[in-house]
């Protein structure tokens, strides 16, 4: 019996927020324009819902891409007012593919912008891979099954 290679997902990320305005904090460079403008357009739609508390969604996006978005509060700024954060993780459906078990709702917390980090550095706080498969997991112990 041979073990598999762990199965590492590629991530992309856009991060959108109400730091210094409403505006795009970072986008992975390998996010096409067009992507990009429709994740700008998506998250103007959930900022003023996730004021009042998380938003999260799972949909196709085409271009045989996913998206993954939670958008929350993230403190306030210099005058009181609700700052929020929505950030979307995009990821290759082929890549999901690898992942016999997947869900929607496997994608770990981890994978998105802890709620009490500075936004102004966002872009050193973003992972650029998801392993799912640790070696007590179930897609792990499939794997090993005749």
């Amino acid at each position: 019996m041979t073990m598999k290679e762990p199965v590492r997902i590629r991530l992309q990320h856009h991060v959108y927020s109400s730091l210094q305005g409403y505006r795009t904090l970072f986008c992975s460079q390998a996010v096409p324009e067009q992507t990009r403008r429709l994740l700008d357009e998506l998250a103007k739609k959930c900022q003023r819902v996730c004021v009042g508390g998380e938003v999260s969604g799972f949909f196709g996006i085409g271009g045989g891409q996913v998206c993954f978005v939670r958008g929350k509060p993230h403190g306030v700024d210099h005058v009181g007012r609700a700052r929020v954060c929505i950030h979307t993780v995009l990821l290759a459906e082929s890549d999901l593919d690898k992942v016999p078990t997947f869900s929607p709702f496997a994608l770990p917390q981890g994978v998105f912008i802890d709620p009490a980090a500075d936004l102004q550095y966002v872009a050193n706080q973003l992972t650029p891979v998801w392993e799912p498969v640790t070696e007590d997991s179930i897609s792990a112990r499939v794997a090993h099954l005749p």
